[in-house]
C-alpha cells in the first residue's frame, strides 16, 4: 500500500497498516507510544514522524495507561493521520527559534495524494500531488489553486500555531514552519515558508477549531446541555406539550448542516435535525437573503422566517450581539428570524437567533443565542452551546457521517437518502447523492425490514465483471482480503450482510467507509452469500465498521407479524363481529409510505368492495358459527399469501414472461407445476359451480374475459402481463360458493391480491419491450476490435502499446464509440484507438466496447461487446460472441 490515504478506515491489527508502517522503516517496527482520550486513541511514530489517531466503535473506551496488547482492535477504527515534517531554521542565526518537536521528519518524499483533477471553478490541474520535504506554501498554490480557507500566523493565536491553508473540495489541510509562518507579516512572507505536519483526520473534536467559521458551518454539531441553557419555558410557550418537552429535554440534539452556495452564488444553510429517542427532527433550510418565507414545521406549526449574514452593527438587542470572537465579528453572524403564523397554528411568538462563535470556559464553541417573545410578551433569552462532532477531514476529502439510511419492503425513502437493496455506491455517486455525500468518504447505512437479500436475484440480466457474468444473484465483488473490501458497484446490503455487519432477517446499522482505488478483489463465500473476485484495479471500494451503539438497528417487523398474526385471531376466535366487519378488519401488514397508501388506498377499497359482492360475502357468513374453522381457512393462506415475497422466495419465477420462465434454472418446471396444482383446483371448483346450476353464467363471463385478453394479448408492440394480482381479481369470483375449499382459496386470492397491490401497485396489464427490458442488452449491432490474439505484439513495452478497432459501417446511425476498461468508462469519441500507457502494467485488463450515437450530447450507448481480456504475460484473450 502506496498511498496514506487508503490506511484510514483500518483497524490497529490490519496487515496492510502493518505493512505500510514496515515500509517506512529499515529497522525493525518502532513500537507507538499510546496516549488516549474518552473518545480517541492515538498511535504515536516520533521515530517515523506519524501519528495514527483511532477511534473507538461499538460503545468500547480504551483506558488511559492500557498496553498495546490491552486493547481491542476489532472497536478501532483508524480515523486519522498526521504527518510530520520538521523543516530546518530559516536563519539558523535567528533569535527567533522553531519550537522543538520529538517527531522526526515523515521517510518518505514526496508524497503522493490524489485530489480532484479540476478546481472548484473548473480549472483542470493534475489529479496526482506530490509533496516534497521543501515544498512551499507558494508552491502548494501553484498546484492546487488558491485555497478555500486559511488562519494561523498573525491574529488571536499569533505566535502559537503558524499559517495554515485547507482546499475544501480536496479536504487537504497543510501548516506551515518556520519564522516565515508566524508573526504580524505572516502571510506576506508565508509564501516561502515549508509545510510541518500534513494533517489528514476525521477527528471527533469537543470545541470548534478556528478553520471553522461562520463563512462555513458546515459539520455535524451536538448540542452541549451542560453549558446550555434551559428552553422548557420558550418551548412551552410555542406550544409543546409536557411529554413531548420532556422527551427533548432527554434526548440528544444533533445538527447536520451543510453550508453552501447554490448555482445563483445565494448563500444557503440546510440543517437536519435529529434528536435520539425516537422523536422526529426537524429540517431548517435557509436561504440567507432576509426574505419571508413559510414553513411546516411539525413541532411549532406554521411559521414565519428568514435569515441573513449580518454585521454585529445591524443588531439592536444587546444580549444577541455580545460576546462574540473577533472572526465571527469579521465574518458575519448568521441572524434568523423566526415567528409563529398565527392564522395558521393558533399561536403567537416570535424567536431570534444569531449564530457564531465565542470563548466558553476557554474553549471555542459555536453558539446560538435566542431572544423569545411570547405570546403574552413574555421575553425569555437563552444561549444554545454546540460540540464539534466530526468535523471531519480524512482521505483527501470532507467527510460527512450521518447519512443515515432505511430500507423497507418497496425500498421507499425513510431518511437522507433512498437505497434500494440492490443499490451500489458507485451506481448512486453522481446521479443519486447529494454534493457533500459525493464528497463523503463514511456514511451509516441503517437498514431496516425483514425482506431477505437471499430472495432477490437483482441481477435478472446478466452483469459482465471483468471476463465473467453474474445473473439471479446479487452482485458482491471482493470481501475476500482480511479487511473485507468491496468493489464500489457491489450491492451494500448483500454485502454489509456477507461481510457479518446486519442481518439477513433483521437488518442493523453499519458505516460504510470509501477507500477509493483497490486492486485484485478476493472471493468470498459466507453467511450464505457467494462474492466474485476481481483481479484488476477498480476506482471506488468500501469496507464496513460498527455503527454507532446511539443508533437502533433492531427491526421488529417480525414481532409486528406476530402481533398481527394474534390481533387478527382474535377477532375470528374471540371478537368474532359481523362477516362483513370481519372482512374489512383484514391488514395490509407492511405499513405503507403515506403517500402510496392514498395512491393505492381508494383503489384496493374498490376491488375489495367488488370482492365482497361477488364472492366472499357468499361464503365468509356461512362460518361465522364455526370460529375456529373460519380462522384456519381464512387466516392461514391470507397471511401465507400477503407475505408472498418471503413465502414463495425460493420459487425461481421473476416474472411471467417467456424470457424470465426459461431463463433460471428451474422456472419452466416451476410454472408447470403451479399451473397443473392450479388447473387441478379451478376443475374441482367447475363441478362445485356445476353442482350449483351457476355454471353457464359463469362460463359465459370467463369466455369473455379470455377474448378480451386474447385481443390484449395481440396487441402489436406490447406484451400482455398477467400479474399476481391480476389472477387473484380473475378468480375470486369463481370462489362464491360456501365450500371449506371456497373459504380457503379466497383468503389465499385475497393475500395474494394485497401483496401485490402493496409490492408493485397497480402495475399494468400492457407493457412495451423496453419496458420489460430493465438493465438488459438493446439487441444492437456490435463494434469490433481489430487488436486480437494474433496481432497483438506483447514484446512492446506495455506503455509503448495501444488497442485498436474497426471503424463503423457507411450508412448507420451510430458516430462514436464508447470503451470500458475494467468495467469503467475511459473513453468516448470518434477515435480508433486507445493508449495503455496510463493502465497499470502487471494487471489483467478488460476492454468492453460500443457504439455510441450522438456522443458530443451524451448521447446513448448501444451493446457491449463481451469483455477482451490482456494478461500479465501479455496473452491477449478475444472477447467471446454475444452482447453485454
Amino acid at each position: 500500500m502506496s498511498n496514506v490515504q487508503e490506511l484510514l478506515g483500518l483497524s490497529p491489527g490490519s496487515p496492510h497498516l502493518a505493512t505500510y508502517l514496515s515500509s517506512l522503516s529499515s529497522h525493525l517496527l518502532p513500537t507507538p507510544q499510546l496516549k488516549s482520550y474518552p473518545d480517541a486513541l492515538y498511535f504515536n511514530y516520533y521515530s517515523l514522524g506519524l501519528s495514527l489517531l483511532f477511534v473507538p466503535l461499538n460503545g468500547y473506551r480504551p483506558q488511559s495507561g492500557e498496553s498495546r496488547q490491552d486493547l481491542q482492535d476489532a472497536h478501532l477504527v483508524l480515523d486519522g493521520v498526521d504527518i510530520y515534517n520538521i523543516p530546518p531554521p530559516d536563519k539558523p542565526d535567528s533569535n527567533t527559534s522553531i519550537q522543538s518537536s520529538t517527531y522526526s521528519p515523515y521517510p518518505i518524499s514526496p508524497i503522493t495524494l490524489t485530489v480532484s483533477p479540476e478546481t472548484e471553478e473548473g480549472t483542470l490541474r493534475s489529479p496526482l500531488l506530490a509533496i516534497t520535504q521543501n515544498m512551499t506554501g507558494k508552491e502548494f498554490v501553484a498546484a492546487l489553486g488558491e485555497p478555500d480557507r486559511k488562519g494561523g500566523g498573525a491574529g488571536p493565536s499569533s505566535g502559537s500555531i503558524g499559517i495554515w491553508v485547507e482546499w475544501t473540495r480536496d479536504g487537504l489541510m497543510v501548516e506551515f514552519g518556520g519564522d516565515n509562518s508566524r508573526g504580524p507579516q505572516a502571510w506576506e512572507r508565508g509564501k516561502d515558508a515549508p509545510w510541518r505536519p500534513r494533517q489528514s483526520n476525521n477527528r471527533s473534536i469537543m470545541a470548534a477549531p478556528e478553520s471553522v467559521t461562520t463563512l462555513d458551518l458546515s459539520a455535524t454539531w451536538v448540542m452541549n446541555k451542560t453549558l446550555s441553557d434551559d428552553t422548557d419555558e420558550i418551548l412551552r410557550l410555542q406550544g409543546l406539550s409536557w411529554f413531548t418537552r420532556r422527551a427533548i429535554g432527554l434526548a440528544t440534539i444533533t445538527l447536520y448542516v451543510q453550508h453552501y452556495k447554490d448555482d445563483d452564488g445565494v448563500e444557503r444553510i440546510d440543517i437536519d435535525q435529529r434528536l435520539t429517542g425516537g422523536i422526529p427532527g426537524t429540517a431548517e433550510n435557509r436561504i440567507l437573503d432576509w426574505t419571508f418565507r413559510e414553513h411546516e414545521d411539525h413541532l411549532f406549526g406554521a411559521v414565519l422566517g428568514k435569515s441573513r449574514r449580518a454585521k454585529l452593527d445591524q443588531v439592536e438587542n444587546e444580549f444577541l450581539k455580545n460576546g462574540w470572537l473577533p472572526d465571527t465579528e469579521e465574518h458575519g453572524v448568521i441572524n434568523s428570524y423566526v415567528k409563529s403564523d398565527t392564522p395558521k397554528s393558533g399561536t403567537t411568538w416570535i424567536a431570534e437567533q444569531i449564530w457564531g462563535f465565542e470563548e466558553i470556559n476557554g474553549e471555542r464553541r459555536y453558539v446560538r443565542h435566542i431572544d423569545f417573545i411570547g405570546p403574552e410578551n413574555e421575553h425569555l433569552q437563552a444561549r444554545l452551546v454546540y460540540d464539534l462532532y466530526n468535523h471531519l477531514i480524512s482521505n483527501g476529502l470532507l467527510m460527512w457521517e450521518g447519512f443515515v439510511v432505511e430500507e423497507s419492503l418497496q425500498g421507499e425513502r425513510k431518511g437522507s437518502h433512498l437505497f434500494r437493496w440492490a443499490s451500489s455506491i458507485w451506481r448512486n455517486l453522481e446521479s443519486s447523492f447529494p454534493y457533500t455525500a459525493r464528497r463523503a468518504n463514511r456514511f451509516l447505512i441503517y437498514v431496516k425490514g425483514p425482506r431477505p437479500v437471499l430472495e432477490l436475484p437483482d441481477l435478472q440480466n446478466p452483469r459482465s465483471i471483468g471476463n465473467v457474468q453474474v445473473e439471479f444473484a446479487p452482485l458482491i465483488v471482493g470481501g475476500g482480503d482480511a479487511d473485507l473490501t468491496y468493489r464500489g458497484d457491489s450491492f451494500l446490503c448483500a454485502s454489509a450482510i456477507q461481510a457479518g455487519y446486519i442481518s439477513n432477517s433483521r437488518g442493523g446499522c453499519a458505516t460504510v467507509n470509501l477507500i477509493g482505488n483497490f486492486t485484485d478483489f478476493l472471493p468470498r463465500s459466507a453467511n450464505g452469500l457467494t462474492s466474485i473476485g476481481f483481479p484488476s484495479v477498480f476506482p471506488l471500494s468500501y469496507r464496513f465498521s460498527m455503527a454507532p451503539r446511539s443508533l437502533y438497528c433492531s427491526d421488529l417487523r417480525s414481532e409486528a407479524l406476530i402481533l398481527n398474526v394474534l390481533v387478527t385471531a382474535f377477532l375470528f376466535l374471540v371478537v368474532r363481529p359481523k362477516p362483513i366487519i370481519t372482512f374489512w378488519s383484514l391488514p395490509r401488514f407492511y405499513p405503507p409510505d403515506i403517500a402510496d397508501g392514498f395512491g393505492t388506498f381508494l383503489p384496493v377499497l374498490f376491488v375489495c368492495h367488488a370482492f365482497w359482492r361477488l364472492a366472499i360475502r357468499f361464503v365468509l357468513p356461512v362460518f361465522s358459527k364455526m370460529p375456529i374453522e373460519a380462522t384456519i381457512l381464512y387466516l392461514g393462506p391470507y397471511w401465507v399469501t400477503v407475505l408472498a415475497n418471503l413465502t414463495t422466495e425460493r420459487i425461481p419465477i421473476d416474472r411471467l414472461t417467456a424470457k424470465d420462465t426459461t431463463a433460471q434454472r428451474g422456472g419452466l418446471a416451476s410454472l408447470i407445476t403451479i399451473v397443473l396444482v392450479l388447473l387441478v383446483l379451478v376443475i374441482n371448483q367447475i363441478r362445485v359451480i356445476r353442482q350449483t346450476g351457476w355454471l353457464p353464467y359463469y362460463l359465459a363471463w370467463y369466455l369473455l374475459g379470455g377474448l378480451v385478453t386474447l385481443v390484449l394479448a395481440l396487441l402489436p408492440s406490447l406484451h400482455l402481463r398477467l400479474h399476481h394480482y391480476i389472477i387473484a381479481m380473475i378468480l375470486m369470483p369463481g370462489t362464491a360458493f360456501p365450500t371449506r375449499l371456497s373459504a380457503l382459496y379466497q383468503g389465499f386470492l385475497l393475500g395474494l391480491f394485497l401483496n401485490g397491490t402493496a409490492a408493485f401497485g397497480f402495475a399494468p396489464i400492457l407493457q412495451t419491450s423496453s419496458q420489460l427490458r430493465r438493465d438488459g442488452t438493446f439487441g444492437t449491432d456490435l463494434p469490433s476490435f481489430i487488436t486480437n490474439s494474433t496481432n497483438y505484439n506483447p514484446s512492446s513495452p506495455f506503455s509503448d502499446q495501444a488497442i485498436s478497432w474497426s471503424p463503423l459501417p457507411s450508412g448507420q446511425s451510430w458516430d462514436g464509440f464508447m470503451l470500458l476498461v475494467d468495467d469503467v468508462e475511459r473513453y468516448v469519441g470518434p477515435g480508433l484507438n486507445y493508449s495503455l500507457a496510463a493502465l497499470q502494467s502487471g494487471l489483467p485488463h478488460f476492454f468492453r466496447l460500443a457504439s455510441v450515437w450522438q456522443f458530443t450530447s451524451q448521447g446513448t450507448a448501444g451493446d457491449f461487446t463481451n469483455a477482451a481480456t490482456l494478461w500479465p504475460n501479455g496473452t491477449w484473450v478475444d472477447p467471446s460472441p454475444g452482447n453485454s
